[in-house]
């Protein structure tokens, strides 16, 4: 991978590091509980089930996050400049461009809105009504257990983009 792939996809993952930042903090500070699932079992138990207007609400927010996340993914995927390694797959030039893109955007989720945050700085939008003190606050392992997870499914995520994308160059 050469200087301009790479310089590529960290503007990419730039791009989608600051738009996800934007969203997910936007929209905890709207409605934190749309978020529940992504808090440790604890504080899950401890604050109970989401409302039914977070029910509504998070499967919009869901679809729009993902929108947001392939809409940068295939943009990525679309402009790699490919033609500039002719001994190597462009698929495969395009598939790690677009992990690192996706791996951005899961790292600056890890460690500037779990970690730094969600544990040093703690605000209060960010602490749901009643667990405050619970001990999932303080809970890495729960943060980075999720961040590999995310991983394998941004993998698996990449490859669809990357074939949906060499697909769409085939055709133009």
């Amino acid at each position: 991978m050469n200087a301009a792939i790479l310089n590529h996809s960290f503007t990419f993952g730039g791009i989608l590091a600051g738009l996800m930042f934007v969203f997910i903090i936007g929209s905890m500070l709207y409605n934190p509980e749309l978020w529940l699932n992504d808090y440790p079992v604890d504080i899950r138990q401890k604050y109970g089930p989401p409302s039914e207007k977070t029910l509504r609400q998070r499967k919009w927010y869901g679809v729009a996050l993902l929108t947001i996340m392939i809409g940068v993914l295939l943009a990525d995927a679309l402009t790699v400049p490919t033609a500039t390694l002719p001994d190597e797959s462009p698929f495969m030039v395009t598939f790690r461009s677009v992990f690192i893109v996706f791996l951005m955007g899961s790292l600056m989720d890890l460690l500037v809105i779990d970690l730094f945050l969600g544990m040093v700085i703690r605000p209060k939008f960010m602490i749901l009504r009643g667990t405050e003190g619970a001990a999932g606050y303080r809970d890495v392992k729960f943060h980075f257990n999720a961040f590999l997870r995310g991983t394998v499914s941004g993998a698996v995520l990449s490859l669809v983009v990357t074939a949906v994308a060499q697909g769409i160059l085939l055709l133009v």
